[in-house]
């Protein structure tokens, strides 16, 4: 498993060059995106033919995680005939993406969208436990890992998390959502900043 920072920016930067949160996460056949925030689309592209994800999580409805998709939308419409890719995100986001261009169907004309839910699933080589966080009322953190290998680690990846002071009882429960999702193996996920 190779981890790639993609972006991991705030919502809003004055800072040249600074993009929203997305992570890559690749194995020799299969890619994932973890979040698509803002200005992220054209650094994705510079590592990997966006075409070519097997899917796109969605952790939560902020734009800062989700409105590159937009890009992506138009790259595999009008670049990549025929082009589509999977996007797993909580419910609601066809109807986001559609109301930006005001468009009722926009979304659908490239992105084949699922509701996120709690729970596994797999998506290529991965396996994808997603379970709630403390941020948005649906909110999800995710804990991906190759499917079948026992002696590698995984990753876990919680999106945002709510405005907490240490000690807090919102810490203490940011805390308890993610316990179910960490898992400590043999291996060791590899990653690089880009």
């Amino acid at each position: 498993m190779h981890l790639t920072v993609i972006g991991a920016g705030p919502a809003y930067s004055d800072r040249a060059g600074s993009t929203g949160a997305a992570y890559l996460v690749r194995t020799d056949r299969s890619a994932i995106l973890l979040d698509l925030g803002q200005g992220s689309f054209p650094r994705l592209a510079g590592h990997i033919d966006p075409a070519d994800l097997d899917a796109v999580v969605i952790s939560h409805l902020h734009p800062d995680h989700f409105i590159d998709l937009v890009p992506l939308r138009h790259y595999l419409r009008w670049e990549v005939p025929l082009g589509r890719v999977r996007v797993i995100a909580p419910a609601g986001l066809t109807d986001r993406l559609d109301a930006l261009h005001d468009e009722p169907g926009f979304a659908a004309q490239a992105l084949d969208i699922e509701a996120l839910e709690a729970g596994s699933f797999t998506v290529g080589d991965f396996s994808i436990e997603a379970g709630p966080v403390t941020h948005t009322e649906s909110s999800f953190g995710f804990r991906v890992s190759v499917s079948g290998d026992k002696g590698e680690a995984g990753l876990v990846y919680s999106g945002d998390c709510s405005c907490t002071g240490p000690g807090s009882a919102d810490s203490a429960r940011r805390h308890a959502d993610l316990r179910g999702l960490v898992w400590s193996g043999a291996g060791r996920a590899r990653s690089r900043a880009s």
